[in-house]
């Protein structure tokens, strides 16, 4: 038999049907800490994460949940039960004594249960400590001596609740603090455990025949080692030269499938980068603490209040939705602090408001109305046969301030060429029925149909588009669920979808590196190769989102261009350098990995903060990946027009 040190051995329990240790749900303690004392949200470690039951319920919670094990049966089924959640876990197949080489002051915070009491006792002093995975320790119930003389300290806890039964008391020990019951030893120094000192929680029936050490797991579930560990204090930045960003987006929800969890991997792909070659300058190492606006305005705004004033963030960055950067951006200008967004795109971010702190380097939404009424009217003559004022164009737009805004760039912008606008409507994102839009739009018998929307309307529509018989001969989106290929794909398949249109800034990947500056190529491939390791390893460069390059690539201008001009220029990185060294940023086209160049208008302006460089370009599926087909300067391939036959929505 194999070891209890191998994978060998796990996995063939996991094969038997002999995981007895499986609660099949998230660990009682973790629910009840969760629900009672819940840390600062993070990046959180879960090793030795079995299949994933209390990985998954820290990203349900609003946690960067990353869980390991060196079972690839386990790593397999976590990653399977975690596919129907909206929230997103990563789960990696990786050996538990590998982590501190390989994760090194990767994580905010760990839970752990029971993966300790599972190693053979001859290799527990092997096991990572906490200070190598999440070295930044603050607990603030700590007393006075516990920084300096850590690993020497105990600390006691509040009572649990008795909503779990018979947990009487928690006990915080480190370093060498007395072993808790049924432990051979103290874990190694600086480790940082929550002992449950608890009889064993009830166990599935066991086959007979396993090893002692096997028994010995099902022993000491009791033991339930766990350790959150909080975001640095102040005294700590300043001590270890860090800054504090809070990065908000949408983890949960049905705007994180439409792209929000895509930026946010971009996002944190670059601050990744950024910390592995020594932090910004070379010193100064970015604390990333994670939001999630679980994709309602009202979430969000109480989410940016907390990065900016319980978590006391240097920098808040993200924002996927326009109808929270809005608001927020108002917000947080007020309280003059420094606002970074990275995707929202409606100009009534700005328009008119005179933000002095809030900067944007995203394309503006009336951008991506205009262009895609543009890209029409120049290939109307050649692929429908008419000119283009003879085209018949529908424009449908969910009713926030990121469809409002598209539609209205598309209306001037046909207005602008004189074209035939036979439709114009908004509707509800939280409308149960869009069949009566159907029926308008049929009755308005449109060419050209362009749609702004997030994911769940644009899945209505087209259900109910394609059930009602809606044709048109060619489909226009504007981003968001447009842009997410795969979710299009699994909703209505492959074939269905080609020849459909999207409008975002243009996808890192598909950009020639040869044609920008030097070094931006560069980092296009970095940003490639790892959105492949970590997240879909099959995908084909040409595949991935585009989103990715907004977070990737508009963190890249943060940390590379303005934060250093802050530092060195203006004296550190507090609200008023952070906008002095951002209105001092003049990048020209091509010095970005998205193409477009980057000045912002000035203070005064009527889109004081917004970047007056920026630009978004045309896709479509074609063969089942997206080319980029307007401007034509920067195409990959000529547009397919009209739709298909393949296509539900083709004119017969």
């Amino acid at each position: 038999m194999a070891s209890v040190s191998a994978s060998e051995f796990w996995t063939d329990l996991y094969a038997r049907g002999a995981d007895g240790w499986e609660l099949r749900q998230p660990a009682p303690p973790l629910v009840d800490f969760i629900e009672t004392t819940p840390p600062p949200r993070g990046r959180v470690a879960v090793p030795g994460c079995g299949r994933g039951h209390d990985a998954r319920y820290l990203a349900r919670q609003g946690y960067a949940a990353v869980g390991f094990d060196f079972s690839p049966t386990a790593v397999r089924e976590a990653r399977a039960l975690a596919r129907g959640e909206a929230a997103a876990t990563e789960f990696v197949e990786r050996d538990i004594f590998a982590l501190a080489g390989d994760y090194a002051n990767a994580f905010d915070g760990i839970w752990e249960y029971t993966c300790f009491c599972a190693i053979d006792p001859a290799r527990r002093a092997e096991y990572p400590p906490a200070g190598r995975l999440a070295p930044r320790v603050s607990l603030p119930a700590a007393p006075p001596r516990c920084g300096p003389a850590l690993r020497r300290a105990a600390i006691r806890a509040p009572p649990v609740p008795a909503a779990v039964p018979r947990r009487a008391r928690v006990r915080a020990a480190i370093g060498a603090g007395p072993p808790g019951p049924g432990m051979d030893g103290p874990p190694a120094q600086d480790m940082l455990t929550l002992r449950r000192l608890l009889p064993p929680p009830p166990l599935a029936p066991r086959r007979p025949g396993h090893m002692k050490t096997l028994r010995m797991v099902s022993a000491l579930i009791l033991v339930g080692v766990a350790l959150l560990v909080t975001a640095p204090n102040r005294a700590a930045d300043a001590q270890g030269q860090t800054i504090k960003i809070g990065v908000l987006f949408d983890h949960t929800g049905p705007f994180a499938a439409g792209g929000s969890l895509n930026c946010w991997r971009g996002a944190k792909m670059m601050i990744d980068y950024i910390n592995e070659k020594g932090g910004v300058l070379g010193q100064y190492k970015i604390v990333q603490i994670d939001g999630d606006g679980q994709s309602k305005a009202e979430v969000a705004i109480n989410e940016a209040e907390r990065l900016l004033n319980v978590d006391k963030v240097d920098i808040l960055a993200g924002i996927y939705s326009s109808a929270h950067a809005v608001p927020l951006a108002e917000k947080v200008d007020k309280q003059k602090r420094f606002l970074w967004i990275t995707t929202a795109i409606s100009s009534k971010v700005f328009d008119g408001r005179n933000l002095q702190y809030t900067f944007r380097p995203q394309a503006t939404g009336d951008q991506f109305g205009s262009l895609s009424v543009q890209y029409i009217a120049e290939y109307s003559q050649e692929k429908f046969k008419k000119p283009a004022k003879e085209l018949r164009l529908a424009i449908i737009h969910e009713d926030g301030a990121y469809g409002t805004d598209v539609a209205l760039g598309s209306e001037l912008k046909a207005k602008e060429l004189g074209l035939n606008v036979v439709l114009k409507e908004g509707y509800s994102i939280q409308a149960p029925d869009l069949s009566s839009l159907v029926t308008k739009l049929r009755s308005a018998r449109p060419d050209v149909l362009f749609h702004t929307g997030y994911n769940p309307d644009i899945a209505l529509f087209l259900r109910q588009a394609k059930e009602q018989g809606l044709r048109v001969r060619a489909y226009i989106g504007h981003g968001a669920g447009h842009s997410q290929i795969d979710k299009l794909k699994e909703a209505f398949g492959a074939r269905e979808i080609e020849g459909f249109h999207t409008l975002d800034p243009i996808a890192s990947q598909l950009l020639d590196g040869r044609k920008l500056k030097p070094g931006v190529g560069e980092m296009t491939a970095e940003m490639v190769r790892r959105y492949k390791t970590l997240y879909d390893k099959d995908v084909q460069d040409r595949a991935i989102a585009p989103h990715v390059s907004m977070g990737f690539n508009n963190m890249w201008i943060l940390l590379n261009d303005v934060l250093p001009r802050a530092i060195q220029k203006h004296g550190g990185f507090g609200p008023e350098a952070l906008a002095k060294a951002a209105r001092e940023t003049d990048i020209p086209e091509g010095g970005t990995m998205q193409g477009y160049g980057v000045k912002f208008y000035p203070a005064g302006h009527r889109f004081a903060g917004q970047n007056e460089r920026s630009y978004p370009a045309v896709f479509e599926i074609i063969e089942g990946k997206f080319e980029l087909v307007f401007p034509k300067a920067v195409a990959t391939a000529p547009p397919l027009l009209p739709l298909p036959a393949s296509s539900p929505l083709a004119a017969r």
